[in-house]
């Protein structure tokens, strides 16, 4: 799936050039929301490559979204606790982490449909 690698490539360029832009201009907690973002696109690549590298077809799909659901469930625990604990700091990093994984899944799944 080059299109998938391509694609989280060419996002973490876009996001690192508004992270920049966003240091640049003083706005330094958006800066670090955007490295968030940057973090997560690298942690996808990275597990896509590692099953990539002992599976293939619908059991790299499977064993791939799988491990994103775990990720999920865990930063949905994540988030939980730090509403329990009214910590606003990691509430809205759990979100951007969740709103991210989302996101880089929907492409997945779209970029695999479409190679089919």
């Amino acid at each position: 799936m080059n299109e998938y690698l391509k694609y989280l490539d060419d996002s973490v360029e876009k996001l690192r050039r508004e992270e920049g832009e966003l240091a640049a201009t003083h706005r330094k907690d958006e800066a670090n929301l955007m490295k968030i973002r940057i973090n997560i696109y690298g942690i996808c690549k990275t597990v896509f490559e590692v099953i990539s590298r002992q599976e293939s077809g619908e059991q790299l799909r499977e064993k791939y979204l799988a491990k994103l659901e775990e990720t999920l469930t865990n930063w949905k625990i994540s988030k939980e606790k730090a509403k329990q604990h009214e910590d606003v700091e990691k509430i809205v990093t759990e979100t951007i982490k969740l709103e991210t994984i989302e996101e880089i899944k929907e492409k997945f799944n779209k970029l695999w449909r479409a190679g089919q």
